[in-house]
């Protein structure tokens, strides 16, 4: 074994020794931090440790492991100053770790409630401005509010709005803090430091240092559908008030959001839809540049890279805060092939492929299928081999081409800053590029010119019928299949290298490879989401309309309906959980493993745990079970294995594909 293997094998028990300090629930977390640590830290320490590197790294883990066990204790001393309140490594079940977990989700909320504001900017309006020479040290969220409410600014702070400042396409979610990022960034400080503990003080700086300053805008979204009366048809419509996001400035990064009227209908004119669409999302500085200057001083080095750190505080935070593996079907292959239709793509993604469809042709389900099979629908997606970035995996030759052709002739689907930054950085490198298709909607837009160049043209392809053979070329070489490997030759009757480059052996060898799995889950993204139910209800309570709840808002919509009124799910999935829960009464929960839909206060079950359903199919009758004022239908929609007010507008994933 050279010591490079042995080296390597070091790490990957480095790697599965750190997973095990940080507790079960960050486990995966940690393996990713080793695997990263392993790929930065290899060539360095293989070029001048070679002959001791089993020692060094040995001696890495065991600082890790010490003191990752040694602060779990409550009983670990503190040095002298410091709060009583210990840190914590695990999210095991113990009163100490309860009590330090609420703490930093207390210090999450007030810091995600202190710069929210409605029709207002961030260089206008923020709390720094305003409380500027008016109060030192740690805000309290009471504090906050006395400062606000002595303050005169623009705008309407979220503790003011009508309604719960919450993003319809569920946008400004991905900005706010969680705890488990608050406490990465405390273990961050104690590793590098070599302490054993953080001040409060400290925990509450992390806080606003970290806090997302969110800026949203007032909009409504109006539903019409024809229904037959004796008199003959009548058009019936509901408007619902809504918040868009238009501006985050957060540690990822400062991001403005464009929107643009749209209206849909069918063909047929027997429904219509009017709303304000997701058009682009524009990064005006670098990012990760709000974090990225945290780590570097917190380092008191300048000169610090603080990218090593910065992905083992990001991907920490995620095992810590996520205590379920949410979405591992994306990377292990759990997920149910039945449970894919249109309702498990992200709303603000479904605006983006729209737009390709009205302008290039290409359907929505057949760009979401190319997607899914390429990224998982990850905007961050990274392929370390090809280099392939986004949601569509463009590498950097695509990326320059593709980039270039929308700037010249397809302006008007991009931003304005879009646009003026491309027109104003003169030496656009590899970077540039790369950084201009992660904007999602530019990925997607670039994504339809390559597979043109490809020699895909949608309006000669009967997408009615069989698309499929029509469509394998070109998607065998979007997805890069160039020859047969020589270890498939056998497989596929090549006889020689020459040979392996012939159509017949590629087409053949890609649809099996790659092509298939796309028109397999092409068909499965056609399956548009349903209505819960059919015919026209009034609604009684809007999503985050503020009232007597348990947080305070409504985490749903209420239809008021006579008991016994059918209800369908929403898409398909299966059956996660049903029976009486609480004040939600009778509840059936259908799931697809990205979102939770939660039918409560119902008289009937039409369905049993663990059953597969299909969009449309009848699940349950409503009714008044549990806590309500009279008949009625809560439908409420979360995360995947989300807790409560941990949710979404249910109108986001109703709607987005009328």
């Amino acid at each position: 074994m050279t010591n490079g293997d042995q080296l390597d094998q070091n790490i990957e028990q480095g790697s599965k020794q750190l997973a095990n300090a940080v507790g079960n629930q960050a486990k995966k977390a940690g393996k990713k931090v080793g695997k990263k640590l392993a790929a930065k830290l290899l060539p360095i320490l293989a070029k001048f440790f070679a002959a001791t590197a089993p020692f060094w790294i040995i001696l890495i883990i065991v600082l890790f492991t010490v003191a990752a066990i040694y602060s779990v204790f409550p009983g670990s001393p503190s040095t002298p100053g410091q709060d009583t309140q210990q840190i914590f490594f695990s999210l095991a079940d113990s009163s100490e770790n309860e009590k330090v977990k609420q703490y930093y989700i207390e210090i999450a909320d007030k810091n995600n409630f202190r710069d929210a504001w409605l029709n207002t900017k961030f260089m206008e309006t923020n709390t720094d401005i305003l409380f500027a020479g008016k109060h030192e040290g740690i805000y309290t969220k009471e504090d906050i509010i006395n400062l606000l409410d002595n303050s005169t600014y623009t705008g309407i702070h979220g503790k003011d709005a009508e309604r719960v400042l919450s993003d319809y396409y569920g946008l400004d979610k991905a900005h706010k803090i969680d705890f488990g990022t608050i406490h990465a960034a405390n273990l961050i400080k104690i590793l590098t430091y070599g302490e054993l503990n953080t001040t409060d003080e400290f925990k509450e700086q992390v806080g606003e240092a970290f806090r997302p300053y969110l800026y949203y805008k007032e909009s409504t979204r109006t539903y019409c559908s024809l229904h037959e009366t004796d008199e003959g048809p009548e058009w019936v419509c509901n408007t619902y008030n809504v918040y868009l996001l238009t501006e985050a400035d957060t540690i990822k990064g400062h991001y403005v959001y464009e929107y643009e009227w749209q209206e849909d209908g069918d063909e047929a004119g027997t429904w219509s839809s009017t709303y304000e669409a997701l058009v682009s999302t524009t990064l005006i500085n670098k990012e990760w540049e709000r974090l990225d200057r945290w780590i570097v001083e917190l380092m008191k080095n300048p000169k610090e890279d603080p990218t090593m750190t910065r992905d083992m505080l990001i991907q920490a935070g995620i095992g810590f805060t996520e205590e379920k593996e949410n979405l591992k079907w994306l990377f292990e292959g759990y997920y149910s092939d039945h449970n894919i239709s249109s309702g498990i793509v992200n709303p603000a993604l479904t605006q983006y492929f729209l737009l390709a469809e009205e302008e290039f042709g290409f359907p929505v389900w057949f760009l979401q299928a190319i997607a899914f099979i390429e990224s998982g629908f990850d905007p961050e997606a990274y392929n370390t081999n090809t280099k392939a970035f986004g949601l569509m995996q463009l590498t950097p030759g695509t990326q320059k081409y593709a980039v270039d052709r929308l700037a010249a002739e397809y302006p008007h689907l991009l931003s304005e800053e879009f646009i003026f930054n491309y027109h104003n950085t003169p030496n656009k490198d590899a970077e540039y590029y790369k950084q201009a298709v992660s904007d999602p909607n530019v990925n997607i837009l670039a994504g339809c010119l390559d597979l043109q160049s490809k020699g895909l043209d949608p309006t000669k392809i009967d997408w009615d019928g069989d698309w499929q053979s029509q469509t394998l070329k070109a998607l065998a070489g979007y997805g890069g299949h160039e020859y047969v490997p020589k270890k498939l030759w056998s497989k596929y009757g090549v006889a020689n290298t020459e040979e392996s480059y012939s159509d017949e052996k590629v087409l053949a060898w890609a649809k099996d490879n790659y092509v298939q799995k796309i028109w397999d889950n092409a068909e499965k993204f056609s399956i548009s989401t349903a209505w819960p139910f059919e015919g026209t209800y009034e609604v009684t309570a809007n999503y985050g309309q503020k009232g007597n709840w348990a947080n305070g808002w409504h985490t749903g919509i209420d239809f008021g309906m006579t008991t016994g009124t059918p209800l369908h799910s929403v898409f398909n999935g299966e059956v996660w959980d049903m029976g009486f829960q609480g004040d939600y009464g009778k509840t059936v929960i259908i799931t697809n493993y990205v979102y939770d839909v939660w039918y409560c206060h119902l008289s009937e079950y039409r369905v049993k745990k663990g059953q597969q359903v299909d969009a449309g199919q009848l699940i349950a009758e409503s009714g008044e079970s549990g806590r309500g004022t009279g008949a009625h239908l809560h439908l409420e929609v979360r995360p995947h294995g989300g807790g409560y007010g941990d949710v979404i507008n249910p109108l986001s994933i109703l709607t987005i594909n009328l």
